[in-house]
């Protein structure tokens, strides 16, 4: 049965995958296109909104005529599954069913919640350069070729002018170029490669900021950080608080958003708010903080002389600044409160468990012996982790936000239910396993 549905799906892999991305395109045409309270940022090029997007937006997407964007959306979000699929096929060895099925849990977003494919949102694009850049970055592991790593890269750098949460992958690639260059021996010729990625944040900033000064005039990155970075901060902080900035400026705006976000019960200090859960009454009322508080009330503080970008300018500038000193201040219910929302981005403390000891497996095992399911379990997981540790910091971990690795967990099952065959199969004679199955010791 088992080698019969292995025959089947290897023999017409490409022609299910074929059926599948044809029904998600059918399915995508038919939804027509979705708009969300974030859609007008991108449309009207807004200076809080990265310009990848926008710019896409710019060139494919017309009122009355919608086809275009979505064609273009599910195809390279359809692309962008089948490279990663062959791409893991062809250096894991997994039965094609189990490829098959992955295929189907990656394109699931495309079906349920934010259904990405058909959204004016980044998260189409972010998750197809998402995909892409995971697999170039794991042929590299494979390979230990650093042209992959120089692919990876360039993917990177759209995906960063896509969304910002993602600049924890810079620091991934410097460690897998550290880790082909210690394998190879040759440190010193790759030198250009580490200055490379390290000067990608800052071609991202410069371009980021060239964007700005054509469409919005003003030489400026996306303006939308401080207040991520001051918002779980503020949740946490004390109304005497104001008394560890010196500027005055500083210390009436402190004084102003606290009292508000008091008067509106978004601060853990609150009577109404103590007893409550202070990391899922943080969640759902993220927005009602960041947009509705700190940026909206925020806006009307900043003089109103100001033009509305200036006032994006200057609210960042501002948050930015306070930022460090209310964090440091407030550090154990800050990162209490950070740790809780890391947590609740996994769904629970067991999937966080699940993650964290198969990267402390692979990571063993690959010492011992760097086979590529060890390397493939440890990159996806270290991607995982990241990805989730990046979001919690500034932001509440909901879904829309963490998605892209939700087919993660699935790789790691798959790869472990392939490798059941395996070790019930081992014979005394020393006969090896099929080929087309995980041999244990290559976990």
């Amino acid at each position: 049965m088992a080698n019969s549905l292995t025959k089947f799906s290897e023999k017409y892999f490409h022609a299910i995958l074929a059926l599948l991305f044809l029904i998600v395109f059918v399915y995508v045409l038919q939804g027509g296109i979705l708009l969300y309270n974030d859609s007008d940022g991108y449309l009207d090029m807004s200076i809080i909104r990265l310009p990848l997007y926008p710019l896409l937006l710019k060139l494919l997407y017309y009122e009355n005529f919608s086809v275009p964007l979505l064609l273009f959306q599910e195809g390279i979000i359809c692309f962008s599954i089948y490279v990663l699929l062959l791409n893991l096929k062809k250096h894991l060895l997994l039965a094609s069913y189990w490829y098959i099925l992955l295929a189907a849990i990656l394109v699931w977003p495309c079906f349920s919640g934010l259904k990405i494919a058909n959204s004016i949102l980044s998260e189409p694009i972010a998750y197809s350069l998402y995909l892409l850049c995971f697999s170039f970055l794991s042929t590299a592991y494979f390979t230990l070729k650093k042209k992959y790593v120089l692919y990876g890269l360039a993917i990177l750098f759209l995906l960063l002018l896509t969304r910002g949460q993602f600049l924890y992958i810079v620091i991934i690639v410097f460690m897998l170029a550290a880790w082909i260059s210690y394998q190879k021996k040759n440190f010193v010729k790759n030198v250009w490669l580490f200055i490379l990625i390290i000067a990608l944040p800052f071609l991202v900033s410069t371009t980021d900021s060239i964007y700005h000064k054509t469409v919005n005039g003003h030489y400026v990155t996306t303006p939308w950080s401080g207040i991520h970075l001051i918002t779980p901060a503020f949740y946490v902080a004390d109304e005497t608080d104001y008394s560890i900035y010196e500027g005055e400026e500083e210390r009436a705006f402190f004084k102003a958003i606290y009292s508000k976000l008091y008067e509106r019960k978004l601060n853990i200090h609150h009577p109404e708010v103590s007893p409550i859960d202070p990391t899922s009454y943080y969640q759902q009322k993220y927005t009602r903080i960041t947009n509705y508080t700190i940026y909206d009330y925020g806006k009307t503080l900043l003089g109103q002389n100001l033009s509305e970008d200036e006032k994006f300018i200057k609210l960042d500038r501002l948050t930015k600044e306070m930022s460090t000193k209310l964090i440091l201040n407030n550090f154990p219910q800050w990162a209490k409160l950070n740790f809780k929302n890391f947590m609740k981005g996994f769904g629970g403390y067991q999937l966080a468990l699940f993650f964290g000891v198969i990267f402390i497996f692979s990571f063993v095992k690959l010492r011992k012996n760097p086979k590529n399911f060890s390397k493939i379990l440890l990159l996806a997981s270290l991607f995982t982790i990241a990805n989730v540790a990046a979001v919690a910091i500034v932001i509440h971990t909901i879904n829309r936000f963490t998605f892209y690795n939700d087919w993660v967990f699935f790789l790691i099952l798959f790869i472990l239910l392939n490798a059941i065959p395996s070790l019930q199969a081992q014979k005394p004679e020393g006969k090896t396993p099929n080929a087309r199955n995980t041999n244990p010791n290559d976990l």
